[in-house]
């Protein structure tokens, strides 16, 4: 029975690989369309001029710490991100920048891969095929129901410094696990120095991806408290958590977050409302995002949630769900607490992004830890051998209405709005022409600007009409051309000087 739980297991898992993959064809078919906009061309710039002139990497790196440096004076403390910015594909060609949406992609993939793995491999010693199907179960929905497509997986600059650095962070959870688990000495400085230059990384990320990844290292050293790990064990987080804490001391304190918060208006709303509006945006949210497709998304976790809480029975307590319940909505809660803040706003679309992709770890952790609760408390529930639930003509009645259902479920969500999965989207802008209008108007603008004989330069205005490919969220297309291109003047065709 063991080995036909695990094949199914498997034949689950290769199901979902195949369904990720064959959503990522309408993206990798819009990438042609994607070109550079905006933030890509101002935070590009020093390292488009280094390549244009020597055709040398090592003065392209150059060049992107030297844009660390001036943000962080002029604008925010977000060094890692603002690496990685100037690191925009773009800066080698235009046409390089078609490869930006399979690179995000490949970044959550491996990131989300690597945590996965760390629990159900490296941990609990199960079979490949566990991290594999969840990866590929929880890509699928962050990619696909992500709250803006263009931010989150099209637009570099929007997409690196929120789902990147997001898949950073994760890669540092898998990073504390391996810690806490290495065997001897040597594989335990090894990890704790690469884990610790990982950490210091991720602090240098967006604010909320730091304030998350601080808060769960310290919840993290808690639960570990609680279920009575070794002392000795703990300490292994020390250094990295330092580095971290470090990290977002030097990114929240740099000169350049003052200026921006002055050009923003240079207003905060208190503390105390922020954190009530924090808990009333985590109540909304949490309500608001349970929809069909994170039904289905249950659905598919289920005997994966199953299989891991019942290798992890006697590793963890499992008696605390309520407990656990409240922590991960006050975690959650707390990232909305940074854009409330500042601006008093919830739907900034990119930060969502984040918050949710954060929302879906959490309901797959306490959907493990519920499964282990029931099972500490009725061990018949998931008993193979006392119950009918993993007969196999249960197994296979189970997944057959798991399909069925997430046909017409997810059928029935894009006959309601055609762009609401990323894939769909993509491949409406195809079909409509949408996307070829707007890389059109941007390949004709970018003639243009690539005449050193003209110096004050009309370009057509792209319109923003496809989530995929842009948002009102963004900028000007045309803002940071002017240095970019090395021109006196870049102005829309319907703007006047």
């Amino acid at each position: 029975m063991k080995h036909k739980k695990h094949d199914f297991i498997k034949r689950e898992s290769y199901i979902l690989l195949l369904l990720f993959i064959f959503s990522l064809i309408p993206v990798l078919m819009i990438s042609r369309y994607i070109y550079a906009q905006s933030d890509d061309y101002s935070y590009g710039l020093y390292t488009h001029l280094a390549w244009n002139n020597t055709h040398n990497l090592l003065e392209v790196i150059k060049a992107a710490f030297k844009t660390v440096g001036v943000y962080m004076e002029t604008w925010q403390g977000t060094y890692t991100s603002e690496f990685l910015m100037a690191l925009q594909p773009g800066i080698f060609s235009e046409q390089m920048y078609h490869i930006v949406p399979m690179f995000i992609i490949i970044c959550f993939f491996a990131g989300t891969y690597f945590f996965i793995s760390s629990i159900t491999i490296r941990w609990l010693k199960m079979p490949f095929e566990y991290a594999l199907g969840l990866t590929s179960l929880i890509s699928l929905i962050s990619i696909q129901n992500c709250r803006q497509q263009a931010q989150g997986f099209t637009w570099y600059n929007g997409a690196v410094h929120y789902t990147v650095i997001h898949a950073l962070w994760i890669l540092v959870l898998g990073l504390n696990i391996r810690l806490l688990l290495a065997e001897t000495k040597k594989k335990e400085a090894v990890l704790s120095v690469i884990t610790s230059i990982f950490s210091f990384l991720v602090a240098g990320g967006n604010t909320l991806t730091v304030l998350a990844a601080v808060l769960m290292n310290l919840l993290i050293v808690g639960f570990l408290l609680i279920n009575r790990l070794k002392y000795k064990k703990i300490m292994r987080l020390l250094i990295p958590t330092l580095l971290m804490i470090i990290g977002m001391v030097i990114n929240f304190t740099a000169k350049g977050n003052d200026i921006r918060l002055e050009v923003m208006g240079g207003k905060t709303y208190g503390v105390l409302p922020t954190i009530g509006r924090a808990f009333a945006a985590g109540a909304i949210y949490s309500i608001k995002w349970i929809d069909i497709t994170l039904i289905i998304f249950l659905l598919w976790l289920l005997p994966f949630c199953i299989g891991i809480s019942k290798r992890i029975m006697g590793k963890i307590v499992f008696g605390y769900p309520l407990l656990m319940l409240i922590a991960s909505f006050c975690f959650f809660s707390s990232l909305w607490t940074p854009n409330l803040y500042t601006s008093n706003e919830t739907d900034i679309l990119r930060t969502q992004n984040f918050i949710y992709f954060v929302f879906i770890l959490l309901i797959f952790w306490n959907m493990i830890y519920i499964c282990g609760y029931i099972a500490s408390k009725n061990i018949h529930v998931f008993d193979d051998k006392k119950t009918k639930f993993f007969a196999p003509k249960a197994r296979l009645l189970g997944c057959a209405l798991t399909i069925l259902f997430t046909l017409l479920g997810s059928g029935y969500v894009v006959s309601q709005d055609i762009s609401h999965y990323t894939s769909t989207s993509a491949f409406y802008a195809i079909r409509n022409g949408n996307a070829q209008k707007w890389a059109d108007t941007i390949e004709k603008n970018l003639e243009i600007l690539q005449d050193d004989n003209i110096k004050d330069v009309f370009v057509d205005r792209p319109e923003v009409i496809e989530e995929i490919l842009s948002s009102n969220e963004i900028a000007s297309w045309r803002y940071g051309l002017k240095d970019y291109y090395n021109k006196d003047s870049v102005l829309y065709k319907d703007e006047t000087r």
